[in-house]
């Protein structure tokens, strides 16, 4: 209401790959995300709180609207490993959601990412093992839990999820059906959004 801007905190955003060629005159740029790069991820509650998970020390922070902070103890973890599967998965992730932007010496052209499974990319430099929660894993649920994201193996199809509680302490682990991801929550209950073969989407409702 006062139109002036503060900050409330700091989180960790992933930086991208920038690859440049060419002489002064006739140069290209090219930009990529970098394939599972660690990130934090955030989410409000209803009364103001923001939920914050912290990937390097796998722990939650609550920031509070007077200013104080509660952090959580770090969650013990496993590593999981990159496979040829993973990689797969993600390059259909960014096929479907994303498009190519390529910018040659200030011309600037955009085209749809292909749609059709691409033999991975030996120019990517993937990671030898996923970060502990992937990109946008946070949601904060009316009860004011956080929910997070679990990386799990590709061959695993039922995502998992680590609840915490106001403190930052992981209180319960909930495991979604398979291909679907948590999209909101209602009064006592969860949207789903599940994928089916033919890349449809369907909207679900769940009890908690």
């Amino acid at each position: 209401s006062t139109g002036k801007f503060d900050t409330l905190g700091v989180i960790m955003v992933p930086k991208p790959k920038v690859e440049a060629s060419g002489s002064a005159n006739s140069r290209s740029v090219s930009i990529r995300r970098v394939p599972m790069a660690p990130e934090d991820a955030w989410g409000v509650a209803p009364d103001g709180r923001i939920g914050v998970a912290r990937i390097v020390t796998d722990e939650v922070q609550w920031w509070l609207p007077d200013g104080k902070r509660i952090t959580g103890p770090p969650v013990p973890s496993f590593p999981v490993k990159v496979t040829e599967a993973d990689k797969r998965a993600w390059q259909a992730q960014q096929a479907r959601s994303g498009i190519n932007v390529n910018n040659n010496n200030g011309q600037i052209t955009v085209s749809p990412a292909p749609s059709k499974p691409e033999p991975i990319d030996p120019s990517i430099q993937w990671p030898a093992t996923k970060p502990p929660f992937p990109a946008n894993a946070v949601r904060v649920a009316p009860t004011g839990d956080l929910w997070e994201l679990r990386s799990t193996p590709a061959s695993d199809p039922l995502p998992l999820y680590y609840v915490f509680d106001g403190s930052g302490k992981l209180v319960k682990e909930v495991r979604l059906p398979a291909q679907t991801r948590l999209v909101a929550f209602g009064k006592g209950v969860v949207y789903l959004v599940r994928r089916d073969a033919d890349d449809l989407e369907y909207l679900e409702r769940y009890k908690l």
